[in-house]
């Protein structure tokens, strides 16, 4: 987690947040999530309180207006997962309106453990066998919801085969 204290209102959003570190640290280094503060809690010698960190009111955080709402059966139907399997509460997100099809499955706080929950689910709820490595190598949601019509649709393929 971090705390952003904007120097111009709104602030930059998540999105370049995450952008413009992704310049300078490595991916694991790269927080899941940012908490917008109108200011840091300070003693009287300037140190920051962190302590009282979570106390403070924290600001909207300025919306992404690149933000895709999911836009098919499939789409909706994996968000709703990653929602559950990341525990996600629509305020937890960039902004209130859910994944989004541009969101990075890794960025909203997913790791391997969780990746793997995402394929169970998937695989009990579809029917389908999705390879685990498909969301490391397509982590949007639109990438990997493409990745897996086509693997429906080889799987379809190959039962006519048969």
């Amino acid at each position: 987690m971090a705390y952003v204290v904007p120097a111009n209102s709104p602030g930059p959003s998540v999105t370049v947040l995450r952008q413009k570190l992704a310049d300078k640290l490595p991916d694991y280094m790269i927080p899941s999530h940012f908490v917008y503060l109108d200011h840091l809690p300070r003693a009287g010698n300037g140190k920051i309180l962190r302590g009282q960190l979570t106390e403070q009111s924290p600001l909207e955080a300025p919306l992404d207006t690149s933000w895709l709402a999911p836009r098919t059966p499939l789409e909706k139907q994996i968000a709703g997962i990653w929602e559950e399997v990341l525990d996600l509460e629509h305020g937890e997100l960039e902004d209130e309106r859910g994944v989004g099809v541009q969101d990075n499955f890794f960025d909203l706080g997913g790791h391997s453990l969780r990746a793997i929950q995402v394929i169970s689910r998937l695989r009990t709820t579809l029917s389908l066998e999705v390879p685990l490595r498909s969301l490391f190598d397509l982590p949007t949601l639109a990438e990997f919801a493409k990745e897996i019509e086509r693997l429906a649709a080889d799987t379809t393929l190959d039962s006519i085969d048969s």
